[in-house]
């Protein structure tokens, strides 16, 4: 009886498995290479907006252009969708420009891409002050804390975007456009904005708001 080397016989028992191995893997490999391509277009998509909002999705208060990292990726596909459908974009000559933007994106494919891309970038920590007894304090708490977060982190069940981060000047614009009624067509979110806006009494009310969000 001719006996088969040893490590040949190891060659022969171990090649099925490492095939087997391989087949495996080739839905985790196609899966990561699929993965790797969105995020890569997602990527390419962006810097159309890194102009105004900053390579980091961090905002330009110079430019009116709001911090958009870490936000609810639903949010994000929200405003576009509205800003591209023309639900959105004449309050103001940033809101246009903003239709612009979103109008060359070709498909929601495009804006899902973009939104989760923008959602995942690094986001600043929220701190919040120490002051329940501050007039500021209680005034988000009492008018926005309930929809928007307790660290205005937003809310994604009620489809409320995040607002810690971003600078006052843009929130108090936004509250204005609320208030105003520029805002107050495209949904029926922009409405309750509404609402709540006009609980508030004027601009200095406003303006404490806006702050408060602004250091968180």
């Amino acid at each position: 009886m001719i006996k088969r080397p040893f490590k040949a016989s190891l060659r022969l028992s171990f090649k099925p498995i490492a095939l087997l191995s391989a087949v495996l893997l080739m839905p985790f490999s196609g899966a990561a290479s699929a993965e790797a391509t969105a995020k890569q277009q997602a990527k390419q998509l962006f810097q159309s907006c890194a102009s105004c909002h900053g390579q980091q999705a961090e905002g330009q208060a110079a430019l009116g252009a709001p911090t958009l990292a870490g936000q609810l990726p639903s949010y994000l596909e929200r405003a576009m969708a509205e800003f591209a459908a023309g639900k959105r974009g004449q309050e103001d000559h940033y809101a246009q420009q903003m239709a612009a933007m979103s109008a060359s994106l070709q498909d929601e494919q495009q804006r899902k891409l973009l939104a989760n891309y923008i959602s995942a970038l690094p986001s600043k920590e929220i701190q919040v002050p120490a002051r329940s007894g501050d007039a500021a304090y209680r005034l988000y708490q009492a008018s926005c804390g309930g929809c928007h977060g307790v660290k205005a982190e937003g809310n994604k069940a009620l489809n409320s975007p995040r607002l810690a981060g971003m600078d006052e000047a843009y929130l108090t614009r936004q509250l204005e456009h609320f208030r105003s009624g520029k805002r107050s067509a495209n949904s029926r979110y922009a409405k309750q904005m509404q609402m709540m806006a006009n609980t508030l009494k004027g601009p200095q009310d406003i303006k404490l708001i806006s702050q408060f969000i602004a250091k968180l």
